[in-house]
């Protein structure tokens, strides 16, 4: 199954991805960021290589195995998975005590693939919205 997330933990910002041939979960913040500010995150990958910034603060990372291409079966979820989507059959070493509260915090500015998501509009509505990654 392949899996991509960022996870808050003590604070820190944490990257779990697997490509289908290895998981890898890295810390990517150099500074706690739990510090009631708002912070840019910025993620690209090509590959197996990737690059995430955090408040201009690069790190670097290289997924495991030869699997070049996230491929979800289904949606991607932001905010957490919570009880309704327990059967998406994720691993659980992906499950920390942190990622079983789901999102607590404020999100704006979001954009996949170079299109803005409406995140405002989805909280508003409570879990309804989905994004397929198509316009």
């Amino acid at each position: 199954t392949d899996l991509f997330g960022f996870e808050l933990l003590d604070g820190h910002l944490y990257l779990h991805i697997d490509l289908g041939s290895g998981y890898l979960k890295k810390r990517v913040s150099k500074y706690r960021i739990d510090n009631s500010t708002w912070h840019d995150i910025a993620l690209s990958r090509i590959d197996r290589r990737g690059k995430i910034t955090v408040d201009e603060e690069l790190s670097e990372f290289e997924t495991i195995g030869d699997a070049t291409q996230l491929d979800l079966d289904g949606l991607l979820y932001i905010g957490g998975i919570g009880v309704p989507f327990a059967s998406l059959n994720i691993p659980p070493v992906f499950w920390s005590t942190a990622s079983q509260r789901g999102f607590v915090g404020c999100m704006r500015d979001l954009v996949i693939n170079g299109q803005s998501i409406d995140v405002a509009g989805y909280a508003q509505q409570q879990d309804s919205g989905k994004w397929n990654g198509t316009k």
